[in-house]
């Protein structure tokens, strides 16, 4: 049989196309959703089946009232009425809160003008970044990179699995040592590694501000320690990883994934049933002249059966001890909540 060149190259086209579609749709959803400010009716669309972790989006289009906000408002209520009257102020002075549902669902957001410092939430799109960087160049998740810097090894670096000073690590090896176990010396070492370009059009392709400049003084690419960011618009970066709108469907799944390994079982994961799979991001800062100020938050998607959410969570106050049991109280209610309404 003969080859048609011609057709090869369409075929091509018009998939490049199809992907700049859905990409530029899925965009145009969390770009629409931050100009309006307000919870909205849901799109209908096309999922593609049998994937653990992403549900990739085929087509979308505007959909009229698919949900009713009745769905919506219960939980929107509760959640409200629990932050301003049990959520014992003593456990956080500020809270964020972002939720969606992620098959054709509404959202809604309480303190969305509320800007955190995000820590180590920006590991999650440093590791969209790198994967991105990999759709084109496979070979470097096989690349070699030395751990081998005394200075960054002296770093307070609280990690539970610590990586061995000397060893030789690939890029791969880093990712899951940044994401599951949350280590800034893999973070380190990946800021060297990432295409700069490709940081900042992440950033850019959503619509957020870059945090990300290069220094001569060691050669590194570092994020700017007063860059604040909503869990309204974080939340934007596990969308596109379940929607798979960003990265192809494989490397979407290899992001959720490692984020199910995540090794802190508090936060989101403390509000839901062990038997749920919960793929997440959590990050603390602190700040003040002793430190006085903590910052806690966590990010992800909730898998609940069939009813898929994002849930983000940011919170500060005077205890991260605290704030890890209000996160849990937050996404405990949230969860029930669900639970309630979807419940066979």
């Amino acid at each position: 049989m003969s080859h048609d060149p011609g057709r090869t190259t369409d075929l091509r086209i018009y998939l490049a196309a199809a992907g700049l579609l859905l990409l530029g749709c899925v965009i145009g959803f969390i770009v629409r959703d931050r100009m309006n400010g307000k919870p909205k009716h849901p799109f209908t669309s096309l999922r593609e089946p049998g994937w653990e972790y992403v549900n990739p989006l085929l087509d979308c289009e505007q959909a009229g009232n698919i949900l009713q906000d009745d769905e919506l408002r219960p939980i929107e209520q509760s959640i409200e009425d629990f932050i301003k009257h049990r959520l014992n102020r003593t456990w956080a002075s500020e809270v964020g809160v972002y939720y969606r549902e992620l098959n054709d669902g509404p959202w809604f957001a309480i303190g969305n003008t509320e800007k955190f410092r995000p820590a180590s939430l920006l590991k999650v799109p440093l590791m969209i970044s790198v994967l991105k960087q990999a759709e084109t160049d496979p070979g470097i998740l096989k690349k070699k990179v030395r751990f081998d810097d005394r200075e960054i090894a002296a770093l307070p670096n609280p990690v539970t699995k610590a990586m061995q000073f000397g060893r030789t690590y690939t890029v791969e090896e880093l990712l899951e040592q940044m994401i599951v176990y949350s280590d800034n010396i893999a973070t380190y070492l990946l800021d060297n590694v990432v295409d700069l370009d490709i940081l900042r059009q992440t950033y850019r392709d959503l619509g957020l501000p870059n945090p990300y400049r290069r220094v001569n003084s060691p050669p590194v690419v570092v994020a700017a320690s007063d860059y604040m960011i909503s869990a309204y618009d974080y939340a934007a970066f596990f969308r596109i990883l379940y929607n798979a709108s960003y990265l192809s469907k494989q490397m979407s799944d290899k992001a959720l994934r490692l984020l199910s390994m995540t090794d802190f079982k508090t936060g989101l994961i403390a509000g839901v049933p062990p038997h749920i799979k919960v793929a997440h991001k959590w990050g603390t800062h602190l700040s003040g002249p002793n430190n006085e100020i903590k910052q806690l938050h966590d990010c992800g998607i909730v898998y609940y059966p069939e009813h898929p959410y994002l849930l983000c969570i940011m919170t500060s106050g005077s205890s991260l001890e605290y704030l890890d049991d209000a996160i849990a109280a937050v996404s405990r209610a949230v969860y029930e909540n669900i639970d309630k309404q979807h419940r066979r």
